[in-house]
């Protein structure tokens, strides 16, 4: 039988390509240009480039917005806190000062409360020991013996409290009598140290005796010897004013404080601070006649309860 060479043709073709294509299918060659077609015939899509170039200016334009919202949230939260602070520090500045205020008031309660030798450190039945043991006629005796050596040279009606003898180094005096202003006082202090003296002293002062309460150097070129009553008011303000002459002098003045009792009174509140003294020692004992002079003028009838 004669075959037609269309049919031949035709023939080939239907078995052969398939098999060829089949194996070609898996050739690298082949899928890179089937790929390659593919490519070209499929839909263009929006290019990396430009993808990476809008999304940058989106995120750039989002960070712009959040730092305008950061920014003015800062700003608000800093004035919130800044007064948030202000408040705080007024509220602690008010609790400290009601504090302090309760402080103060508890402390004057206190010291309502105890006596006045309490109030140095000494216990009412020391205190109330040692003024039963004092020899107060003895004492007595002794401030006496002093205050008219001091004032010999003075008549009876021209001595009053207080009265004090500035003494130089040099050996030169003069006299201080009542409460001289503190520039008064400074200027005879300086007419000591000069060796002139407006007024000398004539009197016959010791220059120590035991049981001396001093304030200043013992080697003070100039020493003011004070004869004082715990009653007295114009001793009350001379007693301020040789605080601050001593203060002012640099160690070139010391002060001596020695008792004359003159005022009703006045010998149970020296009894007393001599106590103190004995008790407590010298800086005690300037404590107690500070609370002692803060008595005077307070309208109390009897203070030998306070003491």
């Amino acid at each position: 039988m004669k075959i037609h060479k269309n049919t031949l043709v035709l023939l080939f073709i239907i078995l052969i390509t398939p098999s060829i294509a089949l194996a070609s299918w898996w050739n690298p060659g082949t899928w890179r240009i089937f790929s390659f077609l593919h490519s070209n015939s499929a839909p263009k899509e929006v290019s990396s480039v430009s993808l990476d170039k809008n999304y940058e200016e989106k995120i750039n334009e989002l960070q712009r917005q959040i730092e305008e919202l950061k920014n003015l949230k800062t700003g608000s939260t800093n004035k919130e806190t800044s007064t948030t602070n202000m408040m705080t520090t007024d509220q602690i500045k008010a609790q400290v000062e009601k504090e302090v205020k309760l402080k103060l008031e508890q402390t004057a309660l206190d010291s309502k409360e105890k006596t006045l030798s309490e109030q140095v450190g000494i216990s009412k039945d020391k205190f109330a020991a040692c003024i039963a043991a004092t020899d107060k006629t003895a004492l007595n005796t002794k401030i006496s013996t002093s205050v008219e050596s001091a004032m010999k040279a003075l008549p009876p009606d021209q001595r009053g409290t207080p009265y004090a003898i500035v003494i130089g180094s040099n050996g030169v005096k003069t006299e201080i009598r009542g409460a001289l202003p503190i520039d008064e006082v400074k200027k005879l202090i300086e007419e000591v140290k000069s060796g002139k003296v407006t007024n000398e002293y004539k009197g016959e002062v010791a220059v120590v005796e035991g049981g001396d309460h001093m304030i200043g150097s013992t080697n003070a070129t100039v020493k003011i010897i004070e004869y004082s009553d715990l009653e007295c008011p114009y001793c009350k303000m001379f007693n301020v004013t040789m605080k601050q002459v001593v203060s002012d002098s640099n160690g070139s003045v010391s002060w001596v404080y020695r008792h004359w009792p003159i005022h009703q009174g006045s010998f149970e509140k020296l009894v007393a601070a001599e106590c103190v003294a004995r008790l407590k020692g010298n800086d005690a004992f300037w404590k107690y006649v500070d609370l002692l002079f803060g008595m005077i003028n307070t309208g109390t009838p009897s203070v030998t309860d306070k003491l």
